[in-house]
């Protein structure tokens, strides 16, 4: 886990050896990355939340009918509790370490798709904050997942969970809970991004007119022109890929009045499955011609 970021840190040096006016303009940064806890289970389950006990209700079970959320709000609390343990174990793991923890300039929890673990990974973040110290702390940001256009985690009585649930459980006000820098949507269609997000603008700023706390960074990074289908598990290609067709989309929506008529801190937009260098390229010539 701590190699992972070294070699991350060597690329960086290696780049900026090779291109030293870019570390004048400090766009090199070094996020470490870290899933839900369903990235760990086989099959995988950040795209469904089918976590086992106490992380959830059950595990995921092929020949029955899966939940993801629980009926009693005790369980829910006992959930939660696992998952920050669960969280606050894998932050320490780099944080103890100054070598490797030095080199971090951003923490990022992706691909998130419950909300009791939303208020796990900010319980586990105050309580690294407290540990760490103010002045050694790392600014930190969620994203979450809409597979078909819906988050993952449902109602008691089986309906989508709303955007504004999701936006409560990121940003409102609580002493146990920190308050992460940035919020978005990653591993998502980029087709479901303009309803996805007017939605997303509307709720924070419902939260945060009343908070009259800074509004957070706001992230996007949706899929490339391919379609995940969970019932499969695999990619299923719509159409042939072109990544100025891909780039192009992403810019309008974040070019949206929806978003620039919010006082976002900042926009952090780039490409989560299925993209590669062609789509990045695409964009960032799209930020050069608007430039």
């Amino acid at each position: 886990m701590r190699k992972a970021v070294h070699l991350a840190n060597e690329a960086k040096s290696r780049f900026l050896s090779e291109h030293p006016q870019a570390g004048n303009r400090g766009i090199l940064k070094v996020a470490l990355s870290l899933g839900p806890f369903g990235s760990t289970l086989s099959p995988a389950q950040e795209f469904d939340g089918f976590y086992p006990p106490p992380y959830g209700p059950r595990a995921y079970d092929p020949a029955h009918q899966n939940s993801n959320v629980f009926v009693q709000a005790e369980d829910e609390e006992q959930a939660i509790a696992a998952l920050t343990n669960f969280h606050l174990e894998r932050l320490r793991v780099f944080r103890e370490d100054k070598e490797t923890w030095d080199v971090i300039d951003w923490i990022a929890f992706e691909t998130v798709p419950l909300t009791r673990e939303i208020q796990a990974i900010r319980r586990a973040m105050g309580l690294l904050e407290k540990e760490t110290g103010a002045g050694n702390t790392k600014p930190w940001w969620i994203s979450t997942l809409y597979p078909q256009g819906q988050y993952p985690e449902r109602t008691p009585r089986g309906e989508d969970v709303p955007v504004c649930k999701i936006a409560h459980a990121l940003l409102h006000e609580d002493q146990t809970l920190a308050t992460p820098d940035g919020i978005g949507v990653n591993c998502t269609d980029v087709g479901f991004l303009p309803l996805l997000l007017t939605h997303f603008s509307e709720a924070s700023e419902g939260i945060l007119s009343c908070s009259g706390k800074e509004w957070p960074w706001l992230l996007v990074y949706p899929n490339g022109g391919d379609t995940y289908d969970p019932a499969t598990q695999t990619w299923v290609t719509r159409s042939e890929r072109k990544g100025e067709t891909w780039a192009k989309q992403v810019w309008d929506v974040i070019q949206s009045s929806e978003i620039t008529g919010m006082p976002w801190r900042g926009c952090i937009v780039g490409g989560c499955c299925r993209t590669g260098p062609e789509e990045i390229e695409a964009l960032v010539r799209c930020l050069k011609a608007e430039s």
